[in-house]
């Protein structure tokens, strides 16, 4: 694999099909486990009952057997996401409002 020096972009035609792959499957992995987190954060905020036992962080960790940096980024990833949607719920409420 090459080095990338002054840059955090890794292009697909610069890398192997095998890293290529992994790469691919690890965002998609990602994705769902983001998708996961979000699902159950709302859940619980609906309905008051958690999906899952303890906190949200290890529930994912165990569930798709990720290690902590993956499961800890994916739930604080789906909290921003939830947070910026009651922000511009109430934007919009004041828009409609006036």
């Amino acid at each position: 694999m090459k080095k990338c020096y002054f840059s955090n972009r890794i292009y697909k035609h610069t890398v192997s099909r095998d890293v290529n792959q992994e790469l691919s499957h690890s965002l998609q992995l990602y994705n769902q486990v983001m998708r996961a987190a979000y699902a159950w954060q709302t859940k619980h905020l609906r309905t008051g009952n958690k999906p899952y036992e303890g906190s949200p962080h290890l529930a994912i960790k165990k569930r798709f057997q990720l290690d902590d940096y993956y499961a800890n980024s994916a739930v604080q990833q789906a909290n921003a996401l939830r947070t910026s949607q009651k922000e511009l719920q109430v934007l919009y409420l004041k828009q409609v409002d006036v």
